[in-house]
């Protein structure tokens, strides 16, 4: 089972939201055959709610499985990508349903760190940097509010927005998404790192030797290692074996595959490397791993 490579942008992007003028809150609710499959940021902030969705999502610097009823807030110029399995890619009848809410820290243009009112929002929208799941009481009252917001005008928005995010701020259980944001250092240096980390994203299935990704930023096999590690904090071998097991390990869960078939199609090139990977990564051989995480 490979994941579809052909046809995905392989170029960085810099997202910018749409909005109409004065638009302060944005709201979309997409409705598609898979999401935006890009690695991106943008400078909104974004909650959004996977109503009907299943796959891997990419945050800074961490791979995660992500499923419908899950309620994500990104902070601003955090790197993600929801990306859909491949039976989004291959199956006429799936589909991607998710309802979102983009705004800036200026939205409801209050100085959130002048004024002790604003101060839980504040540190909530400050701890946002790496991104959260949200769970919890207040997650099913957020989930009941966003389809509703098409039909508010933009004043009716920013005030639902505040009690929103005063509720998380207050009564939200929030688990941390990323350990760093990834991403730092000039202009150039993001649309290096971003371009790199797409190609992994959209290929890691296939043979990605160290001197190919180098040269597709322009450095020596030296220095490209030096500045993945700086960027990521991981080595380039370290990242792409992370991004093969987690791809393995939702094969595994599948029940579709054996061991040594998914090994091969998540790019490893023999079985005892993988094994050796799994294990290292997850805590398990891959066997031992289907036991414990199996849902029957």
């Amino acid at each position: 089972m490979n994941l579809r490579h052909d046809n995905i942008k392989i170029k960085p992007v810099s997202f910018q939201v749409p909005r109409q003028e004065r638009e302060t809150v944005k709201f979309e609710h997409d409705k598609v055959k898979f999401f935006y499959d890009s690695l991106h940021l943008h400078k909104d902030f974004q909650l959004t709610f996977i109503k009907k969705s299943f796959g891997t999502l990419y945050v800074g610097d961490q791979v995660l499985p992500f499923r419908e009823g899950e309620l994500f807030l990104f902070g601003s110029n955090l790197p993600h990508v929801l990306k859909n399995d491949e039976v989004y890619y291959t199956d006429s009848t799936a589909e991607a349903e998710s309802f979102s809410l983009y705004f800036q820290l200026d939205f409801a243009r209050i100085d959130f760190e002048a004024w002790s009112d604003y101060a839980l929002i504040n540190e909530l929208l400050v701890s946002a940097q790496k991104g959260f799941k949200i769970e919890g009481s207040v997650k099913d009252e957020i989930i009941n509010q966003l389809p509703g917001f098409d039909n508010k005008d933009s004043f009716a928005r920013i005030l639902c927005l505040l009690t929103i995010l005063q509720d998380i701020a207050r009564k939200g259980e929030l688990i941390p998404l990323a350990k760093t944001a990834l991403y730092s250092g000039k202009r150039t240096d993001d649309h290096r790192i971003r371009k790199v980390v797409d190609y992994i994203i959209n290929h890691y299935h296939e043979s990605i030797p160290l001197s190919f990704i180098a040269s597709l930023v322009s450095m020596t096999e030296t220095s490209f290692c030096r500045y993945f590690k700086q960027h990521t904090r991981k080595t380039f071998s370290k990242y792409l074996s992370e991004i093969r097991v987690e791809a393995g390990c939702k094969q595994l869960l599948a029940g579709n595959s054996a061991v040594s078939q998914v090994c091969f199609e998540v790019g490893f090139n023999n079985l005892s490397n993988f094994n050796r990977q799994f294990k290292s990564i997850t805590g398990y051989s891959p066997k031992e791993y289907v036991k414990h995480h199996q849902v029957f």
